[in-house]
C-alpha cells in the first residue's frame, strides 16, 4: 500500500514546523541521509545541495535573520501528489534582518522517503527579484553598520 494523503500532509506540517524553528539540527531531522536541496532557479547561481552543504547554507541564513516564519500564501493550499510522494506549496517568508524586514516568496516541491515520513528532495524555487534585492540592501546594511 503507498503512502496516504494524510500522511504526505503530517509529513509537510512537520516540515513546515521544522523550517520555523529555525535550528540546523532540526531542520535536518526531518531529512533523509542522502536528502538533497536545489535553490532554485539555477540563474542565481544555486547548485544541488547535500545535507552537508545545506547545513552550511542554513547556519549562515540563521545568522542573518531572526523571527523568521514560513507559511502559506493566503488562500494557497498545498498540491498533493501521493503516487509520487510530492507535495507542491506556495509559501511566504517573513524574518527580521539587520536591513529592516525579509519578506520572501516561494514555490516548494518537495518529495518524501517511501513510507512517507522523511524529506528526501527539495526544490526551492525563490522570488529572485526580490532576492537580488534584498541582498544589495542587506549588504549596504552591513557596511553601514
Amino acid at each position: 500500500m503507498g503512502v496516504t494523503r494524510e500522511q504526505l500532509l503530517e509529513s509537510t506540517r512537520v516540515f513546515l514546523a521544522n523550517m520555523n524553528d529555525f535550528s540546523p539540527d532540526v531542520v535536518l531531522s526531518g531529512r533523509t541521509e542522502d536528502c538533497t536541496t536545489l535553490l532554485a532557479p539555477r540563474s542565481l547561481g544555486a547548485e544541488t545541495l547535500s545535507n552537508e552543504k545545506f547545513r552550511s547554507f542554513f547556519t549562515d541564513i540563521t545568522a542573518q535573520m531572526k523571527n523568521f516564519r514560513l507559511e502559506f500564501m493566503p488562500g494557497a493550499s498545498p498540491i498533493v501528489d501521493e503516487v509520487n510522494r510530492k507535495v507542491v506549496m506556495h509559501l511566504k517568508s517573513y524574518a527580521d534582518v539587520v536591513s529592516g524586514t525579509y519578506e520572501n516568496e516561494y514555490i516548494f516541491i518537495i518529495t518524501f522517503n517511501e513510507d512517507g515520513t522523511l524529506l528526501q528532495d527539495c526544490i526551492e524555487f525563490v522570488d529572485s527579484g526580490y532576492f537580488q534585492k534584498f541582498l544589495a540592501r542587506q549588504e549596504a546594511a552591513l557596511k553601514s553598520a
